[in-house]
Parts: C-alpha cells; sequence; structure tokens
C-alpha cells in the first residue's frame, strides 16, 4: 500500500442534502491532494436518483474539503447509465472550468467505450486508485 492511500482519512459517508432530489449515496476520503469519491453501485441504480444532485453532492465535498481533484471510483457501478454519463460529463466541465482535475477508475473496458462513444473522452480514467491518484497527466488507457 502507497504512502498516499495510507494517510487517506475518511472525511464523510454524504448523502445529497437537496429537499426533492436524490443521489447515489457515496463514501468520500480525503487523501493528500485528492478527494476520493466512491459511488455505490446498487443505490446508483434508482431510477428517481437526480445526477445534478450527485453532481452538486460531489461539488459541495470538493468545496468544503478545499480540494481541487477528485477521482470518482466506480468500481461497485454496475452499469453506466445515460444519468451517471450527465453526471460525469457535468462535473468534469465544472472542475476544469475551476482549474481542478477529475479522473476516474474501476470501469470495464465496455464501461470505457461506452463512455468515450458518448463523448466522455476528456476523463482519464485509470484502473486503480493508486495508479490514478499517483499517475502523470496522460492516462494509460
Amino acid at each position: 500500500m502507497t504512502s498516499s492511500m495510507q494517510s487517506t482519512a475518511a472525511v464523510s459517508d454524504l448523502q445529497c442534502h437537496e429537499s426533492q432530489a436524490k443521489c447515489c449515496p457515496m463514501r468520500i476520503e480525503r487523501g493528500p491532494d485528492w478527494l476520493l469519491v466512491r459511488l455505490d453501485g446498487d443505490a446508483c441504480r434508482d431510477p428517481a436518483a437526480s445526477e445534478f444532485a450527485l453532481a452538486d453532492g460531489i461539488w459541495d465535498a470538493l468545496r468544503e474539503n478545499h480540494a481541487r481533484r477528485v477521482l470518482l471510483e466506480l468500481d461497485e457501478v454496475d452499469a453506466i447509465s445515460d444519468d451517471l454519463i450527465a453526471t460525469i460529463t457535468t462535473l468534469a466541465s465544472r472542475i476544469r472550468s475551476a482549474g481542478g482535475l477529475m479522473r476516474m477508475c474501476g470501469l470495464s473496458e465496455n464501461e470505457i467505450r461506452t463512455l468515450r462513444a458518448r463523448g466522455v473522452a476528456n476523463v482519464a480514467h485509470y484502473h486503480s486508485r493508486a495508479e490514478a491518484i499517483g499517475a502523470p497527466k496522460r492516462p494509460r488507457v
């Protein structure tokens, strides 16, 4: 285990605080220079979940933790839905416009192809958390 992984501390188990919108529960950890966000795959299948609520929840966590880099860990998500694609696109755009960096890890090759086919080519994907947070600017995938 790398020292950056050992020093990550749990920040919170967060659910969106919007009164009429639901989002995927997520586990958020703060690591050196990174906010690590792991989505709960079962909850992400909820058809009532709002992609904007999820993007807003992650954005709020970035601001609260004074972080500019986020790793979206998707290995517990069974399928990439249109709503999740919209969330990734929205969030990546917000983070980039604020001078930040977003990376993803944990997707299968088919899911990566789905994202690329849908135009989400501007978010780097890595095989693991360790690879993503320790990698240079360009992804290996």
